[in-house]
């Protein structure tokens, strides 16, 4: 038996924002020349965070964002709604109190009374949270066959103006479809699973309710170093491998530096087993992963071991190790 990633879909917004857009036309704030070392703001961006551009909804909502995702992971699953038993989602940006963005996909969807909907308010940990959550459900409970989790968050909307955030985060969605096959998939799909919080550091990377994000940014940097690589080590063992077993990692896209510095501590030598897009996106909090395997799944082989690693607010960090499947 296996929990198998069948479909995968994107939610992009339409609006590309580059760095020189944020420089020229934003009302960036907290920029010092003098400590950036003569760049220039955007260049500073491009350098530091690693960051090009990145979308940024402007009519889209988060519904109309993951609709869009998840409607082409079930066309990509060949699975209609109506055949989903469950459906898990996760944002910070939801556009309702209530009802939440999981009710309110299942019913665009066309789903309802059909599957059980949970609605997560997470953020960059949100997707491997709902994949843990969805693994367990799919192994204990026989009526949850085929899953849809759909997660991301319009970032723009939450990030003020600190120059920072501006350059860090992008706006997206992303969705993936999950069957459990009893027959022919034996060690296949999710190996191992791990996930902790720390509520007690939580107000260096918060949300106020009605406000914007407010992050400390030198102890949130330590953090996600050390985290990406803790989760990543935690779930190679538990799985019984090790960081040569690796054939790609997809780490939370938390900015070049992070990235690096946490495949350097796990001796991930070669660029070719590190998914990145922040480049082209930025940080896209809980979508990232999701977005990264929609991105290279044609690169996938049957049996190659990904490592989907993240961390952010919360405090919360997690891993999943998951051998990828082809039919």
């Amino acid at each position: 038996m296996g929990n198998i990633i069948i479909g995968t879909g994107a939610g992009l917004p339409q609006t590309v924002v580059t760095n020189e857009d944020i420089e020229k036309k934003c009302r960036a704030t907290g920029f010092d020349p003098a400590k950036a070392k003569g760049m220039s703001m955007s260049e500073w961006g491009r350098r530091v965070i690693g960051s090009d551009k990145r979308r940024m909804a402007t009519n889209e909502s988060s519904a109309d964002l993951l609709l869009t995702a998840a409607t082409e992971a079930l066309d990509d699953a060949g699975i209609d709604a109506k055949d989903i038993n469950l459906i898990i989602t996760s944002t910070a940006t939801d556009d309702h109190e209530q009802p939440n963005l999981a009710h309110t996909l299942q019913a665009r969807l066309g789903a309802e009374n059909l599957s059980h909907a949970i609605g997560l308010n997470e953020s960059c940990p949100g997707f491997i949270k709902a994949l843990h959550i969805a693994d367990a459900m799919m192994t204990h409970y026989r009526e949850y066959k085929n899953v849809l989790i759909g997660v991301g968050d319009r970032m723009s909307s939450i990030i003020g103006t600190d120059f920072i955030p501006l350059l860090t985060f992008g706006d997206a969605f992303a969705a993936v479809v999950l069957t459990r096959m009893d027959d022919g998939a034996d060690g296949y799909g999710i190996i191992s699973s791990f996930g902790k919080s720390d509520g007690k550091n939580g107000p260096n990377l918060a949300l106020p309710k009605g406000g914007t994000l407010q992050m400390n940014h030198k102890a949130v940097k330590g953090f996600a170093m050390n985290k990406l690589e803790e989760s990543a080590r935690y779930v190679l063992t538990e799985a019984g491998l090790t960081t040569d077993d690796i054939s790609y990692i997809a780490p939370h896209q938390a900015g070049r530096f992070v990235i690096k510095n946490s495949c350097e501590r796990l001796n991930i030598k070669t660029d070719k087993k590190i998914l990145t897009h922040f480049k082209e996106y930025a940080n896209t909090s809980q979508a990232s992963i999701p977005l990264l395997l929609h991105e290279n799944k044609k690169r996938f082989k049957d049996k190659d071991i990904i490592v989907m690693t993240t961390c952010g607010g919360g405090l919360s960090w997690g891993g999943v190790v998951y051998r990828w499947y082809v039919k």
